[in-house]
């Protein structure tokens, strides 16, 4: 197994136990605390100076590093009796904040190579020389209006509708690619030899192609289950 992890985001690791089962562990990664968030229209984009800029990586790698969130789970669920060990409704749960935490990661990651909606988003156009590289978003606007709707808010939409399947390794061919020339660029034009950001860089590059032959090659359809179904499945 391949595991894509930042070196340069601050994290903090807990261990808890499922359904009080010792030998299953889960590790959850927090970020370092924010200052309250504001939203500021896009009117006049600051220009960011190297230092910003290379302050932002660890928030853009992190971000690439989950969207392979429910793979992993699925990993976790191939290779240990946590599956077994918890009660149905509980595994569903996991099941399902998975796919959530994949979706949402996809979706930030597709608008940071969008133009920015707002003056405070980070994208890869503030990179300096990128722009001419940038090819722009890579999810369709259906997947992205899909994702927005039925992830990030409570809208009508959802109610009285049949379960959405979405193509999770699909959209991660998508962003793979996009996102190794993002790393070229870095690696090339951006980066210094004394920067900590390369190591992360020079080794996704080098385990990326093993990574998509492993979790991108075959299609498989990744599919949210009700806590009020018996229905449990994922395809």
């Amino acid at each position: 197994e391949i595991k894509l992890t930042s070196p340069v985001r601050a994290k903090h690791e807990a261990t808890d136990s499922l359904c009080q089962n010792e030998g299953a562990k889960i590790v959850t990664t927090y970020s370092k605390m924010k200052q309250p968030m504001t939203n500021k229209k896009k009117t006049n984009r600051k220009n960011r100076n190297r230092e910003e800029l290379k302050a932002s990586l660890g928030e853009i790698f992190f971000t690439f590093d989950h969207i392979g969130a429910y793979h992993n789970w699925r990993v976790i669920m191939n290779q240990s009796n946590v599956k077994t060990a918890c009660p149905e409704f509980r595994h569903m749960m996991m099941h399902n904040a998975a796919i959530d935490a994949s979706l949402i990661q996809l979706r930030a990651l597709n608008e940071f190579f969008g133009t920015g909606k707002w003056e405070d988003d980070i994208i890869a156009n503030d990179f300096p020389g990128f722009q001419l590289r940038n090819k722009g978003n890579f999810l369709s606007t259906d997947d992205n209006n899909e994702i927005h709707k039925r992830m990030a808010h409570l809208t009508w939409k959802r109610i009285g509708l049949e379960i959405r399947p979405f193509r999770i390794r699909g959209m991660m061919g998508q962003a793979i690619p996009r996102m190794i020339e993002f790393l070229d660029y870095l690696e090339q034009d951006f980066l210094r030899l004394s920067d900590e950001e390369l190591i992360y860089v020079k080794r996704v590059k080098k385990d990326l192609p093993q990574y998509m032959i492993e979790n991108i090659a075959s299609e498989f359809v990744e599919q949210q289950t009700s806590i009020f179904s018996n229905n449990f499945s994922a395809q």
